[in-house]
């Protein structure tokens, strides 16, 4: 695996554990450090990905579908 095909896996999987850890209530504390790490991820996604060529956010949306179907499979046979 090349290192850029690492970053496309790293920008797919990081926006949706993003979304995740948003969905997870906390307290007030955990809320700060919790929105500090996904604007963190948010900006990595942004940096890699604003002006990149059609095929790797093509390719970026392509993963995290996969990520996302997978999780839910696994979830649903436990």
């Amino acid at each position: 695996m090349t290192p850029e095909q690492k970053i496309i896996i790293g920008t797919s999987l990081l926006p949706v554990l993003a979304d995740f850890i948003e969905d997870y209530p906390m307290k007030q504390l955990a809320k700060a450090q919790r929105n500090a790490i996904v604007k963190a991820i948010r900006h990595y996604d942004a940096f890699y990905m604003d002006g990149a060529p059609i095929d790797v956010v093509d390719q970026q949306a392509n993963i995290q579908l996969w990520f996302r179907q997978m999780l839910e499979k696994e979830f649903k046979e436990i």
